[in-house]
């Protein structure tokens, strides 16, 4: 069982390493990527990892797993959200 951040990020690290090539193969275009990363949002907030989500998120790009336009319309979304 995770019990801190520290172990969340790794164990994250390490699925994403093993099953993230599989997992693109169902990420086909920007809106998935998108979807993806509001996902991770969520989770990361509802389990008091908020935290943790940029770290995620910047392995998720290294990994080509989500683009950056993918991350930027996200952005725009939270921004309208928000009311900026």
């Amino acid at each position: 069982m995770i019990t801190n951040a520290r172990e969340l990020l790794s164990a994250t690290q390490k699925v994403f390493k093993e099953w993230g090539p599989l997992l693109a193969n169902f990420i086909k275009d920007q809106s998935d990527q998108r979807e993806l990363i509001w996902f991770l949002q969520e989770f990361c907030t509802d389990n008091k990892f908020e935290l943790l989500f940029t770290y995620i998120l910047v392995d998720w790009h290294k990994s080509r797993l989500v683009k950056a336009p993918a991350i930027f319309e996200w952005e725009e979304e939270q921004k309208t959200l928000k009311g900026e």
